[in-house]
């Protein structure tokens, strides 16, 4: 973690067995701790992948603006 600056969007279903939401919580403290921006989004009843249409809207639109406002050539 020593090494990374990358604004982080972090997106996972509550109901992900493959890799839990508590896994996103840890890699979000840490990424506050070093005060890199990062934002988390629980789709609460989602698994690993989604099956909500609204959902994958839901994250894509997150996704879009998260780049517009961090990605490269915006600064």
């Amino acid at each position: 973690m020593d090494k990374v600056r990358t604004p982080t969007y972090i997106c996972t279903g509550g109901k992900d067995e493959r890799v839990p939401a508590s896994q996103s919580y840890i890699l979000k403290r840490a990424l506050d701790s070093r005060e890199i921006p990062a934002k988390i989004q629980i789709f609460s009843n989602e698994g690993h992948q989604f099956s909500s249409p609204m959902s994958g809207f839901t994250k894509i639109t997150e996704e879009l603006l998260w780049l517009k406002k961090y990605g490269k050539g915006n600064n």
